[in-house]
């Protein structure tokens, strides 16, 4: 594993409740990400259509990945 991806580990981990979730959060967190993002840039994540922003979603899957368990 990278380095990069430790630091986010461990920014996750410090973030959670249980650090023991980390991983599949931070994957949760990525994939998410990276689906907003090329929802965005192709287009298809307008806010007319779904009453939400690229940022209000991240919002919540942080909300939703932080909440207690």
């Amino acid at each position: 594993m990278s380095r990069t991806h430790d630091q986010f580990l461990s920014i996750v981990a410090g973030a959670l409740a249980d650090p023991q979730r980390a991983r599949p959060v931070g994957a949760m967190l990525l994939t998410s990400v990276h689906g907003i993002i090329s929802f965005e840039n192709g287009g298809l994540l307008e806010a007319k259509k779904w009453h939400v922003t690229g940022d209000q979603l991240v919002e919540m899957i942080i909300r939703t990945a932080t909440a207690p368990q």
